[in-house]
């Protein structure tokens, strides 16, 4: 026979939901039936204390057992404090003997309700220890010594005693199940405290132990229960009387908490029918059955588990790969095979094994533990859902759902609108019944239910997804409803969009910021107009403390604000200085949002389940693309060897930029020049900030070299070349001539042209001037040798004359002659001179020291 354990059960039934009875289990403790432990000495006493419980609610405060004596009360009590609390401030389970607490004892442990829990103290010579399950999880420094204790008290059991054996307080009544209450004398080893936890020993305090004294019952009840089921787990099997298709069903129990029910052993399936027999009626006698063989044909597994379990089918189970599913008839037990989407759907029990709660969203409750629920019992013929902290979530039998706080006797909700669900899991609109959390008696609200973990997002059916999968722009939820509600920043109310955000490292400050500006492109550089036409991105960050962006993304393109978010918040304001006639324009704005922090502390009351993140946890980045003309100053006297810095300017209204940096995207060689050094630099002009970002552009001088220089110097060289046709050719000589002097002038009508309008002369006009004036020089010579020519030919051709008539005698003709003094060579040895040394010694030394100071 197996060992059997009495236990108290310390509930309230869902019949006695408007009761608030005071009640408690205690026992008369005397000498006999205790021990006596009044000969050891107080400064080696050491005592162990048990406990096994199972509660129904969380309190904030939850008594296992207190003991007094004579007129004192609470000489020795074991309680856990804070048990609502969780993470660093988590709960603290105090030994308290004689009023003195031996505290410390605190370890961020969540309560697990309709499962049984070993707790254990030890406080001994050092240590005062706490064991959870047999696992040490927490010890505390002994401070003093155990005192003695008388032994004709009262030993309560669920509550405080104010005074002996009574002194009850409502709000620290224990609900729930207690078994193996046990004190000893003496220090438990660890490996004793493991054997109890694991229910492979069963041992009983010689001080106290409630397998042994006889307890006075005060609305309690004592029951037996296997001493081995302690440390199994409890599987409650609840039916949905929801018909449905396998998979919906199936889905279903998952909503809910729990999963589908296949049954491991014949005992199982009896369990399953003797569930299913009180809804026969209202599901036509049919229940799925949570097996299938959709994997392997003719292997039934587990559908949660994929364990392959025994199956209980009327006849050999046939139909193929068609009938993957099976249902029990309700009135034999027996299964008979289905389609998963059978045409007649089924109702379904969910094993509910209590590892995942249910957690209630979208009131204010003040722990995460307040807003968990599970399913238990039923209640109007449908299951019904029950609160860690006392709350009931049941069907009305005007078929609503309704909120009901069962200590206080109140209705808080009722459902409105369930969107087609048959349960109120997912997200649902409920009517306030009852002014709280800020909302109004007769508001609605949408509230939801799931058993989502923190770091998952509930869909409006009740699925979950990851976390990081909400507004990525992607459906993830089967409703699609992930991709709802994506407002990636939220400003709070009374956020006033044209008031600039603090520095919040130090609000006297000026509000920091990121300055980048990035030159995209040159479209169009015209020099002779002073203009250059670019496209330049200005990309400015800056952070709001005052705002809380929603699912932030480790990508920041993903994490870009609507139209209408960019017009709720405050931005940066800016302007060009130098743009030429306001030819400026926006091609894109758009305005992203990076995480540099962890997302803060989830709301656990957030409907939206929203991981969020404060202003200074995220930095907003604003990226204008701009296309617009800009003014510079084209300083041409180096012409074509020139180097011109222009610039792009900007003013900030408000903000101090604290780093800037500039970037050229573009190429580096453009049509006619050479993008070089670009930098970036800020200026406080009284209240207004002016940053200036300069770029060098180097001419490129290759184009004008081969089209301007090369060509004039050709141009020179054929006028020069004239000086070696024979002086007999005038009109040849001067036909070059001019044409190339008329060409070259039209190059640098062209040439001047192309260059903006300067006062001063710059070094390309030098050059066209020089060559022009060597050009009209060498014209003018050839005029100078023609004349000269035509002079000879007039004088030999009169002396001749007077010679053939006679007029002068020949003796005269030598002396005429002589004195002429004009040899007849004169031509020739004119542009030889002209060619070898005038013309070279003018030209080549000019041409040196043009272009030394154009290099240099």
């Amino acid at each position: 026979m197996p060992k059997l354990k009495s236990f108290l059960e310390c509930v309230r039934s869902v019949a006695d939901l408007n009761s608030s009875v005071r009640f408690a289990t205690y026992l008369v403790v005397d000498e006999k039936s205790s021990g006596d432990i009044r000969e050891r000495r107080p400064e080696s006493m050491v005592v162990s204390t048990e406990v096994r419980i199972k509660g129904i609610v969380v309190p904030p405060m939850e008594i296992h057992f207190s003991y007094s004596s004579g007129d004192q009360g609470n000489e020795l009590v074991l309680v856990c404090t804070n048990c609502l609390h969780e993470g660093r401030e988590g709960s603290s389970y105090l030994l308290m003997l004689k009023s003195y607490v031996y505290e410390g004892l605190q370890e961020p442990i969540r309560p697990v309700l309709h499962r049984w829990t070993h707790w254990c103290v030890v406080v001994g010579p050092d240590l005062v220890s706490l064991f959870v399950n047999g696992v040490n999880v927490s010890h505390s420094p002994r401070l003093k010594p155990l005192q003695l204790l008388p032994l004709n008290g009262t030993v309560v059991l669920g509550q405080e005693q104010d005074i002996p054996g009574g002194g009850f307080v409502v709000s620290e009544i224990f609900r729930g199940y207690l078994a193996d209450v046990n004190i000893w004398s003496s220090e438990l080893d660890p490996k004793q405290i493991s054997s109890m936890a694991a229910c492979s020993a069963s041992l009983i305090g010689d001080v106290f132990s409630t397998d042994v004294a006889i307890p006075i019952i005060m609305k309690a009840k004592i029951l037996e229960k296997e001493f081995k089921s302690f440390c199994q787990l409890d599987e409650l099997l609840t039916a949905v009387p929801y018909s449905a298709v396998f998979v919906e069903s199936a889905k279903l129990c998952k909503y809910l908490g729990s999963s589908i029910f296949g049954p491991n052993d014949r005992e199982q399936n009896m369990a399953l029918r003797a569930v299913a027999e009180n809804f026969s009626s209202s599901c036509a006698g049919s229940f799925w059955v949570g097996i299938t063989d959709a994997k392997e044909e003719g292997i039934w597994r587990d559908y949660s588990s994929e364990k392959i379990l025994p199956t209980f089918f009327d006849s050999h189970p046939g139909g193929g790969e068609e009938r993957d599913c099976a249902s029990m008839i309700v009135q034999s037990g027996n299964w008979h095979n289905e389609p998963c989407s059978a045409a007649s759907p089924r109702c379904v029990a969910c094993a509910v094994t209590h590892s995942g709660t249910l957690s209630l969203k979208g009131l204010c409750f003040t722990t995460h533990l307040h807003s968990l629920f599970d399913l238990q019992g039923y209640v109007n013929g449908e299951p019904y859902f029950h609160g860690f902290n006392g709350y009931l979530m049941y069907k009305t039998k005007e078929g609503s759902w309704s909120l009901f706080n069962a200590a206080a006797n109140l209705t808080l909700a009722e459902t409105v609108d369930t969107y087609g669900k048959a349960y109120p899991v997912g997200r649902t609109i409920w009517k306030m019944q009852r002014t709280m959390c800020g909302l109004a008696k007769g508001e609605l609200v949408v509230l939801g239910m799931s058993t989502c973990a923190a770091d998952q997002f509930m869909c409006s059916s009740g699925e979950c997804v990851h976390a990081f999968l909400r507004c990525d722009a992607i459906a993830n939820c089967e409703d699609q409803t992930d991709e709802l509600n994506c407002d990636l920043v939220d400003p709070p109310k009374g956020y006033l969009k044209h008031v600039t955000p603090i520095n919040h490292v130090d609000w006297q400050l000026p509000l920091p910021l990121n300055v980048t500006v990035t030159i995209k492109r040159f479209t169009n550089i015209i020099d002779y107009k002073h203009i250059v036409d670019l496209e330049v991105a200005i990309n400015l960050k800056w952070q709001d403390s005052r705002l809380i962006f929603n699912n932030l993304k480790n990508n920041i393109k993903r994490n870009s604000l609507r139209d209408d978010e960019l017009d709720s918040i405050w931005k940066p304001t800016y302007h060009f200085t130098n743009v030429q006639d306001g030819l400026i324009k926006i091609i894109d704005q758009r305005i992203h949002v990076e995480r540099i922090s962890d997302p803060l502390p989830r709301d656990f009351n957030d409907v939206d389940m929203n991981t969020r993140y404060s202003g200074t946890g995220a930095v907003l980045t604003e990226n204008k693309l701009y296309s617009g003309s800009f003014s510079c100053k084209f300083d041409v006297f180096f012409y074509p060897l020139d180097e011109q810095t222009c610039s792009v300017q900007l003013e900030l209204v408000v903000g101090k930029p604290t780093e800037m940096a500039v970037w050229y995207h573009g190429d580096r060689g453009l049509q006619q020049f050479q993008v070089q050094d670009c930098s970036i630099s800020a200026k406080q002009h009284k209240d207004k900030q002016t940053i200036t970002v300069l770029f060098t552009l180097g001419r490129m001088p290759s184009f004008i070299l081969l089209s301007v220089m090369l060509p004039t110097l050709m141009l020179l060289i054929i006028g020069y070349s004239t000086l070696y046709i024979k002086p007999s050719l005038l009109q040849v000589r001067l036909t070059v001539s001019l044409t190339t002097l008329l060409v070259l002038y039209t190059l640098f009508s062209q040439t001047s042209s192309s260059l903006p309008r300067t006062a001063h002369i710059k070094m390309i006009d030098m050059w066209f001037f020089f060559v022009i004036s060597v050009l009209f020089v060498i014209i003018i010579l050839h005029v100078v040798i023609e004349r000269i020519g035509d002079d000879l030919f007039i004088k030999s051709t009169t002396v001749k004359d007077f010679q053939s008539k006679g007029s002068f005698p020949s003796r005269w003709w030598g002396s005429i002659s002589k004195a002429l003094e004009i040899p007849s060579d004169a031509p020739e040895k004119v542009l030889f001179v002209a060619r070898v040394y005038v013309i070279p010694l003018i030209v080549i030394p000019v041409i040196i020291a043009f272009w030394v100071v154009m290099v240099i």
